[in-house]
């Protein structure tokens, strides 16, 4: 019937609507997520790239050792020394890198895990409000069949027993809103 077609239109229309602004939600959240990422990089990659803010004593001592043999003019000990230090340097560095990609992957989880919570948050909530406008609609259809049965009984009153005349009623009335 006439307004059965239009009730399910004005649902349909609701429910289109809120499926647009769901979308249109979902897309600025991962669009977000996704600068969140691409700045959460860039940091990571100076991280990776940067010297340990302090050496060890050890490599301290040997750069001091340096200077001191290069003041007093002993170059082949500061030579030396200079080789023992760069030595050092190298395997210091190698140690702070592995220390910055590991504090970098548990730096990287974590944003995964927070994003991936966002997500299924608003998940939950986009398909609870579903489920919301899903009975609403249900009651609202309810409501229209009752209160058309109460108009389709007065009609039957009315018009004293016609079959035909009981049947287009009902059908008729079933979704007057």
């Amino acid at each position: 019937s006439r307004r059965r077609d239009a009730f399910d239109k004005e649902w349909d229309q609701r429910i289109a609507s809120f499926r647009k602004r769901c979308d249109a939600v979902e897309r600025k959240l991962r669009d977000r997520h996704a600068a969140a990422l691409e700045k959460t990089r860039a940091s990571l990659e100076a991280r990776l790239v940067s010297k340990p803010k302090r050496f060890t004593p050890q490599l301290e001592e040997l750069l001091r050792k340096r200077k001191e043999l290069m003041r007093r003019r002993q170059f082949s000990e500061a030579l030396d020394a200079l080789k023992q230090a760069e030595a050092r340097e190298k395997v210091e560095l190698e140690d702070h890198k592995r220390r910055v990609r590991g504090e970098n992957v548990e730096i990287l989880d974590q944003l995964f895990r927070t994003q991936r919570d966002e997500l299924a948050v608003f998940a939950r909530e986009r398909d609870a409000e579903e489920t919301r406008i899903s009975a609403a609609r249900a009651n609202a259809a309810a409501r229209a069949a009752k209160n058309g049965c109460a108009a389709a009984r007065a009609a039957v009153i009315r018009l004293a027993g016609s079959t035909r005349s009981i049947s287009r009623s009902i059908a008729s009335a079933s979704f007057d809103t």
